[in-house]
């Protein structure tokens, strides 16, 4: 009997010591169970968070406008700026994975009232929403009246003599590209946009204008000359050698195409008398650059201005056919005219 006792106590006491540890492991499931399930709320939080519900400040009835060469990160800092999205780095992943590397859509779009940045990166990239916009291409080497009568003539109701007026200092500064106007846009509008991409490209050659060591209103300039001159990468950079150098030699220009830029007239309907008339833009007359930009270059003749391609030459001519025939001489020059142009 005794012995049985003995057996019986120390049999609960074995018991009592694995019983405190069964409850720990459940309670350790339990905590791991708990954590998995806040992880999850969480996780569904953040989601439903930033990418299917609107900023608290989103705007209502608004418009936004993606501009013509925008990047997605730029495009993304810019609706976080103006409280459209929460999360730039959200609507970047969002623009990948519903447009691929297609990037965003330039325009102008409207919310009527507050919208995910899911359906935010799904307007810009399939261009929903849009509000109707004009396409229209601006080549290079255009002067401001040119530009003004194109815009005339493909956006209602615009003022052209408003455009002429306001534009007349940043001739040479509104960058040559494919443009997404509103049916309504203001000449300030179309001004600011076209100047602002002169800014944002300019910073591509930003290194080359350091190196080349001008002001950028004589690039600027010599670039639109160079526009009107000639067509080829090549072309422009032989004879923007030979610009340079006539102008440190203190020799005239004598470019024809400032008289485009002055009478809408090409070299073959100049006239003596013309060529004699008294105006700084007559490089026959007047020494050295005009005193502002002609047309409105492209980066290809901007680039060409600050890479002159080294040459003998002083004078040049294109032919009929657009070739160009360069000389050493004036004599040279003269029997180029008579075999070519004469």
């Amino acid at each position: 009997m005794l012995r049985m006792e003995l057996e019986e106590p120390g049999g609960f006491r074995g018991e009592n010591v694995s019983m405190p540890q069964n409850k720990f492991h459940f309670e350790d499931k339990k905590r791991k169970f708990l954590l998995f399930i806040i992880t999850i709320f969480i996780a569904l939080y953040a989601i439903n968070y930033f990418l299917f519900s609107a900023p608290f400040e989103h705007p209502r009835g608004t418009k936004f406008t993606i501009s013509s060469g925008m990047t997605i990160s730029e495009a993304g800092e810019y609706l976080k700026k103006h409280d459209i999205i929460r999360s730039p780095i959200a609507f970047k992943a969002l623009v990948y994975i519903i447009g691929g590397r297609s990037g965003v859509i330039a325009g102008s779009y409207f919310i009527e009232n507050p919208v995910s940045v899911a359906r935010i990166a799904m307007m810009v990239t399939t261009n929903g929403y849009g509000i109707k916009m004009y396409k229209v291409t601006i080549p290079e080497g255009l002067s401001n009246k040119q530009i003004g009568d194109l815009l005339e003539k493909n956006l209602d109701n615009f003022d052209k003599a408003k455009f002429l007026k306001l534009a007349k200092d940043k001739e040479g500064y509104l960058f040559p590209d494919s443009y997404f106007f509103e049916p309504d846009s203001t000449p300030e509008k179309v001004i600011q946009m076209m100047n602002d991409n002169f800014k944002e490209r300019i910073k591509l050659i930003n290194i080359d204008l350091a190196f080349f060591n001008k002001p950028l209103k004589d690039v600027i300039i010599m670039a639109s000359i160079l526009e009107e001159e000639a067509r080829t990468e090549n072309t422009r950079r032989m004879i923007a050698d030979i610009l340079w150098r006539r102008i440190e030699k203190g020799m005239p220009l004598q470019v024809d195409a400032s008289f485009v830029y002055l009478l809408g007239k090409g070299s073959a309907e100049l006239t003596l008398d013309e060529l004699k008339m008294d105006s700084p833009y007559n490089t026959y007359k007047y020494k050295g650059l005009p005193p502002g930009p002609i047309t409105n270059p492209g980066l290809a003749s901007i680039l060409a201005a600050t890479k002159p391609l080294r040459n003998k030459y002083w004078f040049y001519l294109s032919d009929k056919e657009g070739n160009m025939h360069y000389a050493v001489t004036f004599e040279e020059h003269k029997a180029n005219k008579a075999k070519y142009i004469d």
